[in-house]
């Protein structure tokens, strides 16, 4: 049987963040299991407010049991709670030899036409959340839909970004310069970690960060699912606001 299950996440206050981002960094090896066990089918994302965790999942099991096994099975569940919704195939639903004998071809937002994009292509621009001398370049995809996005970050020699979350999942690979990235609330110059050209770091949705780029300018690639978004943790330190100023 499927299952259509909403899962909310009520972090607790207090919580630190590394505690949160390990915890959902098992949570994402854990869904790639249960991908490969044939237990999870898909996940969305709903229209979120700022710091709301809630995810649609499809789920096959045999039965409920098998289900409440397999959603026990995942770290976040915690902090979870899950609305399940039994699903039963509907008369008008397609065949699937159908959709089989007819397979239409689909393809992800900017992504079904063959394109490089070479360096000298890339066409830097602000970006309101950034510090003024910071730059960011749209290399795939339209940031403000929710959809698959590659954007690269340049920041000058120097340059901080204060303490700011992402609601999305983000890959960021190392394009050139030393990339320094910490985990925390507040800036802290001894939880920095620097990271060279090729180096690739996942960092989880909701989690706490900020950079420097201490040892001089440093271009990182990201590729996420948008919409694109950053969130400082004290808002003294959006620029957005300062420009109002």
């Amino acid at each position: 049987m499927e299952y259509l299950v909403t899962m909310t996440t009520h972090v607790p206050d207090g919580t630190p963040a590394v505690t949160v981002a390990d915890i959902r960094g098992r949570e994402a090896a854990r869904s790639s299991e249960l991908a490969a066990e044939g237990h999870l089918l898909r996940l969305w994302r709903p229209p979120l407010r700022p710091g709301e965790w809630r995810t649609l999942g499809l789920f096959a099991s045999d039965d409920r049991g098998q289900l409440e096994h397999v959603l026990a099975s995942m770290p976040l569940r915690v902090w979870r709670t899950d609305e399940i919704t039994d699903l039963s195939p509907h008369p008008n639903d397609p065949p699937a030899h159908t959709a089989a004998a007819s397979p239409v071809s689909t393809h992800q937002p900017d992504q079904a036409v063959f394109r490089p994009t070479l360096p000298e292509d890339i066409d830097w621009e602000p970006f309101p959340s950034f510090p003024p001398p910071a730059r960011l370049a749209v290399l795939v995809g339209n940031t403000s839909e929710p959809a698959p996005y590659v954007v690269r970050v340049k920041l000058p020699s120097g340059v901080k970004l204060m303490p700011h979350r992402h609601h999305e999942d983000r890959v960021y690979t190392v394009i050139s310069g030393v990339f320094y990235i910490g985990v925390g609330e507040q800036f802290d110059e001894a939880k920095l970690q620097a990271y060279p050209p090729g180096a690739v770091v996942v960092l989880p949705g909701g989690t706490p960060h900020f950079h420097w780029a201490k040892s001089g300018e440093y271009v990182t690639q990201v590729t996420a699912i948008g919409p694109i978004s950053l969130d400082y943790v004290d808002p003294e330190d959006d620029p957005r606001h300062q420009s109002q100023r």
